[in-house]
């Protein structure tokens, strides 16, 4: 028995130890419990294959969704203070208010002929600082704005800065209101010495750069609502011209009874209004502005300079007002462009170097009802302007170099060249006949004295201004029915 179980085990032993081996080289199970080194690797890569590849579609399809769903459009006006054809323009669409570390968008092109640029872009969803600049001197728009540029921010009236970003996109009515850049510079050098066996020196350099207060030749925004303009040539600051004022038919020599107001100083002195020991008697309040100016006046739309009232003649006056009257009635308003232009001083100054003047308007819309003129006056006698006198002393008999025009129901912007202001021809021809004349143009014929019967040509008046005044014309609309002009943001171009 035993003799037959040592072969058994035996046999049971080898059949352990060489069956299952060849079995695990083809069976199933070894496929899933014992891998060779190389497939392990060749798995291991597949995997990581598979990673790259999902993160990869994943990222494509958030950037697809953040570039396209979000885009919104953005339109607008810029208005230009003069015409700059050819000049290029930039609009930036930022985050901040400095374009040269980046911005959102950016709308390049060149001027056109106009003062308007319409504009419009696509841009993302958001909230914006958008301003804008006119390259006016040439000198390019990656640099930024330079001294003469036009610049402007929506929401804020330039050099001052909106305090938030403040466009909403989607948006449309994103105007801007651009405003010339005049760079000044102030130069402060402090120097100290030291007693020493050398002298020793250091100096100190500042430059600062300011925007101009207004453009060259401005005259008045009305904002401050005194009686004072802004008018100092190619330098313009707050209250340093002259006075505005009013007048009327009333003086001495119209014997008129139309009426303004803000009251004239005639109208004061006539009724005799106020007090007779004031200088001048009767002294008025200062003229004041009214509300609302234009409304879309970069400076604001505050206040307007205006007038109203009713002009008379010798054939239709109030009831209780004296006959006769002024038979070609007037009432009217103007600036004087230097403190000391009115009586009794009588100052004047130079205006050659402007061709014209412009300014927004509105008024009754009557037909060519109103004119703006340069009066031409005598500043030898101290009446040149009939406030104390009351007797101005016209070198023009009151005709004017003058322009007619209409001030329209809704405001509108007047652009008068002075080479179409002219004289009607009734009254006095500018010349030194009666000695009338000082300022010696020259003859109108050839070797005869100069001056002497020539008249003066615009250019000459223009060099002797104290004013520009609008006044009523005609007597087409007088008493009951009443006259009225608003004038804003006037200047000298």
């Amino acid at each position: 028995m035993k003799k037959v179980l040592i072969p058994v085990f035996i046999l049971v032993v080898f059949l352990m130890m060489f069956g299952c081996k060849k079995n695990s080289s083809t069976g199933p199970a070894a496929t899933t419990t014992s891998v060779p080194a190389t497939t392990a690797t060749s798995i291991s890569t597949n995997i990581a294959t598979i990673t790259s590849t999902v993160t990869h579609t994943v990222f494509t399809a958030t950037v697809t969704q953040t570039s396209t769903v979000d885009a919104s459009n953005i339109s607008g006006t810029l208005t230009l203070p003069y015409a700059q054809p050819g000049k290029n323009y930039i609009i930036v669409v930022d985050n901040d208010l400095n374009f040269t570390n980046g911005d959102v968008k950016e709308i390049i092109g060149a001027c056109g002929s106009g003062t308007t640029i319409n504009y419009s872009a696509t841009v993302a969803t958001g909230i914006y600082y958008v301003y804008a600049f006119v390259d006016v001197d040439g000198s390019g728009l990656l640099s930024g704005w330079d001294s003469g540029d036009y610049v402007g921010y929506y929401g804020s009236i330039f050099p001052n800065t909106p305090g938030s970003a403040n466009v909403i996109v989607p948006g449309t009515g994103v105007n801007i209101n651009l405003m010339q850049f005049i760079a000044t510079s102030t130069v402060t050098v402090t120097t100290t010495a030291m007693a020493t066996l050398t002298a020793t020196a250091t100096a100190t350099l500042t430059i600062s750069l300011t925007p101009a207060y207004r453009p060259q030749g401005w005259i008045d925004d009305m904002e401050d609502s005194d009686n004072v303009c802004d008018y100092n040539g190619a330098n313009p600051a707050r209250n340093v011209g002259g006075y505005w004022i009013t007048y009327d038919d009333n003086g001495v020599a119209y014997n008129g009874t139309s009426y303004v107001w803000p009251m004239a100083q005639t109208w004061a002195t006539r009724k005799q209004i106020g007090n007779a020991g004031d200088t001048p008697p009767y002294k008025i309040p200062s003229f004041s502005m009214s509300a609302p100016g234009f409304p879309a006046s970069p400076y604001g739309g505050l206040h307007a300079a205006r007038v109203t009232g009713y002009v008379t003649t010798n054939a239709s006056a109030p009831p209780g007002e004296m006959t006769g009257g002024f038979k070609y009635g007037f009432i009217g308003m103007g600036t004087q462009l230097i403190a000391d232009a009115g009586e009794p001083y009588c100052h004047e100054l130079d205006i050659s170097a402007y061709q014209g003047v412009k300014f927004w308007v509105k008024g009754d819309a009557v037909v060519g009802g109103w004119t703006v003129s340069l009066p031409f006056v005598t500043s030898t006698n101290g009446n040149c302007d009939g406030t104390v006198t009351t007797t101005p002393s016209s070198l023009t008999g009151s005709d004017e170099y003058k322009l007619n025009f209409t001030a329209p129901a809704t405001w509108s912007q007047a652009t008068f060249a002075f080479s179409t202001f002219t004289q009607e021809g009734w009254g006095t021809a500018i010349s030194i006949a009666d000695g009338r004349y000082w300022q010696g143009c020259s003859a109108s014929v050839a070797g005869t004295t100069p001056g002497w019967l020539g008249t003066c040509p615009m250019s000459v008046v223009k060099q002797h201004v104290k004013a520009i005044h609008f006044q009523t014309v005609g007597q087409a609309v007088i008493y009951p029915q009443t006259r009225a002009i608003y004038v804003d943001d006037i200047q000298l171009y």
